[in-house]
């Protein structure tokens, strides 16, 4: 089966995507392992707007991750509990279905002061990954990343500067 790239997470996927229509975080190839398309649904909040409406960002994590998740994926829901990693490395398995639209939210404490966050296939392929700086993480930062055919898809978080607790959570759109 060839990947295909879905536009925008919609529920079909496009009538012709045109030869050589594939994502570089997805080489095209016979998978059974998700395939990506980072293009996020037009009623994504704007990229600026939607971690700049949570400013000042609570200092408890739990807090931080809810205020994060209504400003940063409205519509979504947990794909499970959200993950509780006291030295702040966490990594989240989750399975999804086809057609799946998925965003990652990952907070630290006030003492980690740069948090990292990559969302990956079953085969180890980058699907996303956080870019912006601070102590919490957003996958993808453009908007949810999304699969056109379901699987395993791992979260890896990290601190990369500081140390402390962080908390995760996958989200899918509803």
């Amino acid at each position: 089966m060839t990947a295909l790239v879905l536009a925008g997470c919609k529920r079909t996927p496009p009538s012709d995507p045109g030869p050589g229509a594939t994502s570089a975080a997805v080489p095209p190839a016979a998978s059974s392992a998700p395939s990506v398309a980072a293009a996020p649904p037009p009623e994504r909040p704007a990229v600026s707007g939607c971690f700049d409406a949570v400013r000042p960002l609570p200092s408890e994590p739990k807090a931080a991750l809810a205020a994060l998740s209504a400003a940063c994926a409205p519509g979504f829901r947990p794909l499970g509990e959200a993950v509780r990693a006291a030295d702040g490395n966490a990594t989240v398995t989750v399975d999804v279905p086809d057609l799946a639209c998925v965003r990652v939210i990952a907070v630290g404490a006030p003492s980690v002061r740069e948090l990292d966050a990559v969302l990956s296939d079953a085969k180890g392929r980058e699907l996303g990954r956080d870019v912006l700086p601070g102590r919490f993480a957003l996958v993808a930062e453009g908007g949810p990343i999304c699969v056109r055919t379901g699987g395993t898809l791992s979260a890896k978080v990290r601190p990369r500067v500081g140390s402390g607790e962080a908390l995760v959570q996958v989200l899918t759109a509803k």
